[in-house]
């Protein structure tokens, strides 16, 4: 990678106050949630449904006529990035946008109000969490960044106070108001783009053009930084800061948290290579690694492994502990190896696949379509009604799955059946919305 361009060029800038009125349009403003470079954040209130809400809030005037042109036209320009990404993103795991406006020198982004806190509260300074909860909320983190880059969104700003932990342990996504389309080729620049120091990727810092796995290199920072409670690197100043994220080697992780498994150690350090080609290709890639991780977390801390860990997969969610150990007793677990064809489209097909270790390369009329993980299934067309699969299933490692049988599944109650069925129809139906949008194939070419 080239040195870094006019390190010392970089400044944050202060948080802006900025005079807002009682009401923005139909909403109701009450207390500031918090202030940024962009504007600030306020709680709101919609009288005409009764809800809660979040409002954003940012200067519109002309930049010719205040003080600071340039950086108005920045705040002008976040704020119409976070307005058009929110209408191409809805995500579980992302904040809503439900409405957007301009009321005399304001614009204002109305979104969904996140009861919580922000994971700042786990990180450096904080209380740190048990590995494994940790590890879940940087998996769903990923399944964020995964619908995001698929819908050609490069977030830029992945930090701790842009994740929010709901009180039922939910993790939400904020702010977009940085975040680049990777259809768009005029972002690259002289200088460091823009972001926060300490999460920046190195490709940030050097100004070149970024791609997705610049977001799972801040992820990654994150992630060291809720197992540690240190930050992955710090300088007495943004220069020195900025020369260590290019230059230096992340430091290991075991020296600073010895009970840190070697095989999460070895997963972050891949996500936080300084070259983005060395790095994981995709969130859904890095996510899988980190669930086979956090499933060899469970399983070391679990003397009933198999039932136990079945029993947290979805599928599995319904059945009481007798059907649980009829089915995993009943029904085959097999092992493939990485490349191996597990289910071949246009063969007859009447099992249901459950993974229990690795992950699957899903292609329907061999086009990409989705990398599967542990707990997620698939075989579910053809097992609801034996035919020829519509889709192939490939292992992208070594890759354990249970195979369930119709006869066997037929034995358990059928109410239990139902919600199987319920799921099923369900995932069916997402793919049916989803089967337009092209698949990027990060695994083969």
């Amino acid at each position: 990678m080239k040195e870094v361009q006019k390190i010392d060029s970089f400044r944050q800038t202060k948080p802006m106050n900025i005079n807002v009125p009682d009401k923005l349009g139909k909403y109701e403003l009450l207390e500031c949630l918090g202030r940024g470079t962009c504007g600030v954040v306020h709680k709101g209130y919609d009288p005409v449904i009764a809800r809660e809400v979040a409002i954003k809030i940012s200067p519109s005037e002309d930049p010719a006529k205040v003080k600071d042109g340039k950086k108005l036209l920045a705040m002008q320009r976040a704020f119409l990035t976070e307005a058009r990404a929110a209408s191409k993103l809805k995500h579980d795991n992302i904040v809503d946008v439900y409405d957007a406006g301009e009321q005399g020198s304001l614009n204002y982004l109305v979104m969904e109000f996140i009861e919580g806190h922000s994971l700042k509260k786990h990180c450096k300074g904080g209380v740190l969490l048990p590995i494994d909860k940790a590890l879940q909320i940087i998996i769903d983190c990923c399944s964020a960044l995964e619908y995001s880059h698929q819908q050609r969104i490069i977030h830029r700003d992945i930090k701790p106070s842009n994740i929010m932990i709901t009180p039922d342990h939910n993790v939400k996504l904020l702010d977009f108001g940085i975040a680049v389309s990777t259809q768009k080729q005029n972002f690259r620049k002289k200088g460091p783009s823009l972001g926060t120091p300490n999460y920046m990727s190195p490709e940030q810092i050097l100004g070149v053009q970024i791609g997705i796995t610049s977001d799972l290199y801040s992820l990654a920072t994150v992630l060291f930084e809720m197992l540690t409670g240190k930050q992955l690197f710090k300088g007495e100043s943004i220069k020195e800061l900025f020369q260590k994220i290019v230059k230096d080697p992340v430091p290991s992780l075991q020296q600073i948290s010895p009970d840190i498994p070697d095989f999460v150690s070895t997963i972050i350090s891949k996500a936080l290579q300084k070259d983005p080609e060395a790095r994981y290709r995709s969130a859904a890639q890095f996510a899988a690694e980190l669930k086979k991780a956090l499933y060899k977390i469970k399983q070391q801390n679990n003397p009933q492994k198999a039932k136990e860990s079945s029993a947290e997969m979805d599928h599995f969610r319904y059945l009481n502990e007798t059907d649980i150990t009829q089915l995993t007793q009943h029904s085959p677990a097999i092992t493939y190896q990485c490349g191996e064809t597990i289910l071949q489209e246009g063969h007859l097909n009447e099992h249901l696949y459950i993974i229990a270790m690795g992950e699957v390369c899903i292609r329907r009329a061999g086009a990409f379509v989705e990398v599967l993980s542990i707990g997620d299934s698939f075989g579910e067309a053809s097992f609801i009604h034996p035919c020829e699969s519509p889709e192939s299933a490939e292992a992208l490692n070594d890759v354990t799955v249970c195979r369930v049988d119709n006869e066997l599944f037929d034995s358990i109650p059928d109410e239990v059946q139902l919600q199987f069925y319920k799921e099923f129809t369900s995932k069916l139906a997402r793919q049916l919305q989803n089967k337009k949008n092209t698949g990027i194939d990060y695994f083969f070419d």
